[in-house]
């Protein structure tokens, strides 16, 4: 059974002598309750107070919103449109006269064209392996 609390107002009776031995310290016992009369103290208690000159992180987001809303259109820069090379669904560019033409149809995607480097890839690993020859050598 646990020993009775101590009476109030005084201290807590030490803790009990370590055993002798090589066995590790034991971890030190809990403080002592806090009296009634004093009002607990919670977490947030222990965090730095939060700093009245900083910003609300939501009113800088509402006026950055309400400065992209008010931007008139008339001050933005015009760029011209293109489809950018490689993306799927994108046109195929034309092919040049010094290129060869490919295999696949014009447009034909980002994905026929991987799909056909990994086809001739595939084609010169397996040409480079020659396991009868090397049969031999061993």
């Amino acid at each position: 059974p646990p020993p009775p609390p101590p009476p109030s107002g005084s201290a807590p009776p030490p803790p009990p002598p370590p055993p002798s031995g090589s066995a590790p310290l034991p971890p030190p016992p809990p403080p002592p309750p806090r009296h009634p009369s004093s009002p607990p103290q919670s977490d947030t208690a222990s965090a730095p107070p939060r700093s009245s000159n900083l910003p609300d992180i939501g009113d800088i987001q509402s006026s950055l919103m309400a400065s992209i809303r008010a931007a008139s259109k008339t001050n933005l820069k015009k760029v011209a449109t293109r489809e950018p090379a490689g993306v799927a669904g994108a046109k195929a560019a034309k092919p040049s006269a010094t290129s060869p033409t490919p295999s696949t149809p014009q447009g034909a995607g980002l994905s026929s064209a991987l799909a056909l480097a990994l086809s001739k890839r595939n084609k010169a690993i397996a040409g480079s392996d020659s396991e009868q020859d090397d049969d031999d050598d061993w």
